[in-house]
């Protein structure tokens, strides 16, 4: 009986905790995307000034880009953890960036 009740309180216990958000190809893309902007906003932003430390900053700009995609740092890392575990789908993955990258620039061009 008491075995019992130990194995139901862990049920509920590991139910109620909270599960991480599946990110698909797509929105991995754009979440890192955006990630990557972030770091070369950064970069621009420590050469112009010499206080600006990059290290203190980064959480806080990578939790804006959290937000703005309404996810949590441990759905972006459990995420990206599926991914470097998978490397024939992280190589999928990094294509669709760079590729994402180029048809940005390109929009960006024709509207000059």
């Amino acid at each position: 009986m008491r075995n019992l009740i130990i194995y139901i309180s862990f049920f509920f216990l590991t139910s109620c905790s909270k599960k991480h958000k599946e990110l698909s190809l797509n929105q991995m893309k754009v979440v890192m995307w955006d990630l990557l902007n972030a770091e070369e906003f950064m970069k621009i932003k420590a050469t112009n000034d010499s206080a600006y430390v990059i290290k203190n900053n980064r959480p806080i700009y990578y939790q804006k880009v959290f937000s703005l995609h309404q996810i949590s740092q441990l759905d972006f890392d459990k995420n990206y953890q599926y991914f470097q575990n998978h490397p024939n789908e992280m190589k999928i993955l990094l294509d669709s960036i760079s590729n994402f990258g180029i048809k940005k620039r390109e929009w960006v061009i024709k509207r000059l």
